[in-house]
């Protein structure tokens, strides 16, 4: 409901739209290329650590299967300076720190 009130303030992209298309052979370059363009010159980035491949995080709160890889990630962020979009602000959630092995 809050998308369809603000038409034109979010990009939303599915995993399972998102996994077809890499299934269909279509470049992870090209897809972030094409759903980071529609973002605005602006950005403000939550990026929630849950969205990424659980073995990277294991300490996540609620790990989900098939997330980013450390690589896909980082295709993201520097497709996002390539097309010339401004990071102004940025949050990390769902991050913890896990046990301590030094006691």
């Amino acid at each position: 409901q809050l998308m369809k009130e603000h038409e034109g303030r979010f990009a939303t992209q599915y995993d399972l739209t998102t996994k077809n298309k890499l299934l269909a052979g279509e470049s992870w370059l090209s897809i972030a290329e094409k759903a980071l363009s529609e973002l605005p010159e602006n950005v403000y980035i939550s990026f929630d650590i849950d969205g990424m491949d659980p073995t990277l995080c294991p300490q996540t709160g609620t790990p989900v299967p098939g997330g980013l890889s450390y690589e896909q990630t980082l295709t993201l962020f520097s497709t996002l300076k390539k097309l010339n979009k401004k990071i102004i602000g940025f949050d990390l959630v769902e991050v913890s720190g896990g046990e301590s092995n030094n006691e």
